[in-house]
Parts: structure tokens; C-alpha cells; sequence
């Protein structure tokens, strides 16, 4: 196994190495087929049919994901793409849509502007992918082994299951009631630090197979305890390390999905899906009840909620009441060590004028400060940072990729880019602990 590594992440690097002395000579195929994508994207936008929309949006959103493999980005695609899914449903009928798209009244639907502002994403997606290398640098992060001595790997578990259990000090049950933010520490903040020390442990997990019954505890407690996204993020990057690390540089994605050790990761996830689907269903009585028809398994409370948190925002720019970069301001404190403002937060500003359960989708600052015209760059600086984190894989860097991929539905589908940032602070004090005390 250590070979075949080795000898992929020599093969990566050879590969990157070319792309940055070839840099203007960008595949002439790619190009095209983003050109056709794009004119495909416009026209069907003038053409104002929905189904038609949906249609190229989807397709774009596959051709996408194929590209990206397995990856952070294809898992990024597919979690905004199932958003859009929502609107959709809500266009086709409201009734049957979930959330707040059901049952929010003070802004319509506005599926047109999400599509323009998917389709922004995605083509701008593939640029990236055809004008770097950075899908090829973010394989050879998965491929850093970060190595940990016996003792750290117990202490990192035990320190991210006792951070979960004061999040959550009550037994779990099987109704997955929600009690987010009622323990002893905010769950909201803490959640995303534990399943991140979590994950750094996963070559730990590979040599020590007794920190297996860690992680399931750690999983099982905060699911049962109704909190999906956090679980469902973790789980996220150990299946994404998992099938780079079992996966030649050239395997499609299909064949990582349905061969070998790949089917077992799907097996897996259709598994932990049927459960969150239980889990949701069951905060609201649903489970055996007329209710669970394949529309509501497809249209979802918690996506619902972001996407009419989205249609919140595009009604403050068709009625100009944007923010104009107000809630930018959030950055510049948001860093530091807690200083973190929640009043600067777009869910709380989008409050003062709609009722919302919180959250927002990913499009959601760009366009209660700019309207339409932020989405683009925003969009881009987005990826730009992303890319830049991906500069240099190394094991530290490693590291500091985790958490964000594990709060990767933090950046979907609850706003701004300050989710992550607490590992700014404590990956240094992690990266020296597992190198320096064996």
C-alpha cells in the first residue's frame, strides 16, 4: 500500500509539474465543451423554461462532478446541485416542497436567479479545473499520510468525544430530537472542532484498530442526537480519503464508485443516508406515516430552509434593500480568536427582515450586499482560496485542509467563510503535539 501511494503522488507531481510549464497551451476539448456549456446555459435562459433549466443544470452539474472525481469539489457540486433540486420541486408544486420553501410566504420563489447563480458556479468550476492543477493538489493532500503515535491518537479521540459529549450531555435516542446549542458548550461551535481532531486521526484508525469504537460513538451520539451535517461532513472526507487512497490518478469515477473497495463506501453512504432521512422525518412524527412519499425523501427540511433563505436575499435586491458589504465586515473580526460577531452573520441580518430558521445558501452574502453583480466575484474568490490553500501539500497542509471539507455543509448551506477558521489556531498546536511527543 505505502508503494502504490508513493507512487501516485510521484505520478501527480510529475503531472503538475508539466501543467505549469505548459500553462497557456489549456486542453483545446475542455475548452470547448465549457464554451458549448455556457452558450447551452444562456440560451436555455432566455428560453425562461424551467424543466429546460433544470435539465442543462443538471447535466453541467454531472459533467462537473465527473471531472472532479472524487474530491472536495464534486462534493461541493452535488450538495448545491441537490439545493437547486428544491426550487425545483418548489416551482413544479410548493405543497410538496420542504422547509421553509413550504411554508415561508414573505418571498416568492425565484428559481430563474438560482440558476443563473448555480450556472455561475459551475462554469466557473471548470475553468479552474481546466487553468490549474488544482483538483491534482488536493489528490496529493488526501495522499499525505499523517502519522500519529498510539498514545496522541487515543488522546485525540478521547479529547473530540469528550468535546461532543458536552455539546450533547443527554443519552441519544431514536427519535433524533434536535438539540442543538443546549448543552454545556454551544455545539455550533464546538462540533466542527471535534469531528476535525476527529479526522485528523484517520491514518491512526488504519494502524490502531481500537479507535474504531471512538469514532462510531462520536458518530452515533451526535446523530442520534439529531445533528446531521456535522457527522455527514466528517464522513465526507474519510470516504474521500479513503478512495484516493485506493484509486489509480486515472480511475473514472465510476469505476471508484462501483469496484472494489469503492462499493463499499456506497454501501456505506446509501446506508447513512436512509438515516438521515429517518432522522429527519422523525423530528416531525413522519416516520410510518402516509407522509414518507419519495417527494419528501427527495425534498429536504434542512435544504429546504437555505434555499428560501436564498429567495429572502434575491426579494432584498429586487426591493433594494442590499447591505451594500456590511456583512463583509464580519471578516475582519472573524479570524481572530474570538472574535467571531454573530451580528455581523448574513442569517441574522436577513432576520431583521424575514422570518427564517437560519442558515442560507451559499449564494446568499453575495447577493443581499450586491444583488446579481456579487455573485461572479464571488464566486471566484472563493475558489481562489480554495486554490490557494492547495499551493503546497505537505503534511501540515494536510492537516489544514480537513476542516474544510468537513465543514463543507457549513459553506453550502450556512453562510460566509468563518466556519472553519478556528483551525488557524489549532493546527499549529496539533501539527507540533503529534510530531514532537510520541
Amino acid at each position: 500500500m505505502m508503494e502504490f501511494k508513493a507512487t501516485q503522488e510521484e505520478l501527480l507531481r510529475r503531472e503538475i509539474e508539466t501543467r505549469k510549464v505548459s500553462f497557456l497551451k489549456i486542453d483545446k476539448i475542455q475548452m470547448r465543451i465549457v464554451s458549448i456549456l455556457f452558450l447551452c446555459a444562456i440560451a436555455v435562459y432566455y428560453s425562461g423554461n424551467k424543466h429546460l433549466m433544470f435539465f442543462v443544470a443538471t447535466f453541467t452539474s454531472a459533467y462537473t462532478i465527473f471531472r472532479a472525481k472524487v474530491s472536495f469539489f464534486s462534493a461541493f457540486t452535488f450538495i448545491l446541485w441537490f439545493s437547486f433540486v428544491q426550487e425545483y420541486v418548489a416551482t413544479i408544486n410548493k405543497l410538496i416542497a420542504a422547509g421553509m420553501l413550504k411554508t415561508g410566504d414573505q418571498a416568492p420563489i425565484y428559481y430563474v436567479e438560482l440558476y443563473v447563480c448555480f450556472e455561475i458556479l459551475l462554469l466557473c468550476e471548470l475553468i479552474f479545473f481546466m487553468a490549474t492543477t488544482i483538483l491534482q493538489r488536493e489528490r496529493l493532500m488526501y495522499l499525505q499520510e499523517i502519522s500519529i503515535s498510539r498514545c496522541m491518537a487515543y488522546i485525540l479521540v478521547g479529547f473530540s468525544l469528550v468535546l461532543i459529549i458536552l455539546s450533547y450531555p443527554t443519552m441519544p435516542t431514536l427519535s433524533g430530537t434536535l438539540s442543538r446549542n443546549e448543552g454545556i458548550i454551544a455545539s455550533a461551535r464546538y462540533m466542527p472542532i471535534a469531528y476535525y481532531i476527529l479526522a485528523i486521526t484517520y491514518d491512526g484508525v488504519v494502524k490502531y484498530k481500537g479507535l474504531i469504537i471512538g469514532w462510531i460513538v462520536a458518530i452515533g451520539w451526535v446523530l442520534f442526537h439529531g445533528e446531521r451535517v456535522a457527522a455527514f461532513g466528517f464522513l465526507i472526507y474519510v470516504a474521500i480519503k479513503f478512495l484516493n487512497r485506493h484509486s489509480n490518478n486515472n480511475t473514472s469515477l465510476l469505476s471508484l464508485l462501483f469496484r472494489g473497495k469503492g462499493k463499499l463506501v456506497v454501501s456505506a453512504a446509501v446506508l447513512v443516508v436512509i438515516l438521515g432521512v429517518y432522522l429527519q422525518y422523525s423530528r416531525v412524527g413522519a416516520v410510518n406515516n402516509e407522509e414518507m412519499t419519495l417527494a419528501k425523501v427527495l425534498a429536504q427540511g434542512t435544504a429546504g430552509d437555505v434555499v428560501y433563505v436564498f429567495n429572502c436575499s434575491v426579494d432584498m435586491w429586487r426591493n433594494g434593500n442590499l447591505f451594500h458589504g456590511y456583512t463583509l465586515l464580519q471578516y475582519l473580526t472573524g479570524w481572530l480568536p474570538g472574535g467571531n460577531n454573530p451580528m455581523l452573520s448574513p442569517a441574522a441580518n436577513i432576520q431583521k427582515y424575514y422570518y427564517t430558521v437560519g442558515g442560507g445558501l451559499f449564494f446568499v452574502e453575495p447577493m443581499m450586499n450586491f444583488g446579481m453583480v456579487g455573485v461572479l466575484p464571488y464566486v471566484f474568490f472563493v475558489f481562489l482560496f480554495l486554490n490557494f490553500f492547495l499551493q503546497k501539500p505537505s503534511k501540515f497542509m494536510a492537516i489544514l485542509w480537513i476542516p474544510i471539507v468537513t465543514t463543507i455543509f457549513r459553506l453550502s448551506w450556512y453562510t460566509g467563510l468563518t466556519a472553519w477558521t478556528f483551525t488557524l489556531y489549532t493546527t499549529p498546536i496539533i501539527y507540533i503535539a503529534i510530531n514532537k511527543f510520541r
